[in-house]
C-alpha cells in the first residue's frame, strides 16, 4: 500500500493463498519508520475490526502541496502519536480496519475519489464542473468497471432548457479540470 504523499510505499504484507481466496485487501503493517494508524473521526485509534481512516506518518510524509494550501490543511495534520515535535500524519481518505493479527485491511475510499489510468479523480469535482455550464441543470459522474478492460469515466447531465452537446460539455470540462 502506498500513496504519493507518503513516498509511495507505506505498508508491507506477503499475500497468502487465503488472502486471495477470501478476496480481502490486506495491506499489512507499516514499514520501518512509517507508522500507519486507523483512526476514527475524532482522530483516536479505531478498535480492532472497526473501520476508520488510514493515516500514515514518518519521515516519508510530504511537507504538503505546493500550490494548494487548503487541501494541505485538510490532509496533513500534526502527529499526536509521534515523539518528534513536528511530526505529521497524512490523512489518506482511504477506509481501513485493523485486523486481530495487526494487519490493516483496505476497505475502499471515504470520498468519491477514484483512480483512472493512474490518475486520482474526484467524481464530485467533475459533477461540479459540469454544473458550472449554463445549459446543465444537474450532473452525475461514475466509473464503469469492466472485466479485463480499463475502467471508464462516465457522466450524465440533465439539460437546463436547450442542452449542449456531448462534445461541447467534454471540451468545457477538459478546459477546467
Amino acid at each position: 500500500y502506498g500513496i504519493t504523499e507518503t513516498t509511495v510505499h507505506s505498508t508491507f504484507h506477503r499475500l497468502s493463498a487465503a488472502d486471495v481466496r477470501e478476496g480481502r485487501s490486506r495491506i499489512g503493517t507499516g514499514l520501518p519508520d512509517t507508522p500507519v494508524h486507523v483512526l476514527d473521526r475524532r482522530g483516536r485509534p479505531a478498535p480492532f475490526g472497526v473501520p476508520g481512516e488510514i493515516h500514515v506518518g514518518g519521515p516519508g510524509v510530504a511537507l504538503g502541496y505546493a500550490a494548494a494550501p487548503d487541501a494541505e490543511r485538510a490532509r496533513f495534520t500534526a502527529d499526536p502519536y509521534a515523539a518528534a515535535p513536528r511530526a505529521r500524519l497524512y490523512r489518506s481518505g482511504d477506509k481501513g480496519r485493523r485486523l486481530p493479527d495487526g494487519c490493516i485491511e483496505y476497505l475502499g475510499r471515504l470520498d468519491q475519489q477514484v483512480k483512472i489510468r493512474g490518475y486520482r479523480i474526484e467524481l464530485g469535482e467533475i459533477e461540479a464542473t459540469l454544473l458550472a455550464h449554463p445549459s446543465v441543470r444537474s450532473a452525475r459522474a461514475w466509473v464503469i468497471r469492466r472485466p479485463d478492460r480499463p475502467p471508464l469515466l462516465a457522466a450524465a447531465v440533465v439539460p437546463a432548457g436547450t442542452g449542449a452537446g456531448a462534445e461541447e460539455l467534454r471540451e468545457f470540462a477538459a478546459g477546467r479540470l
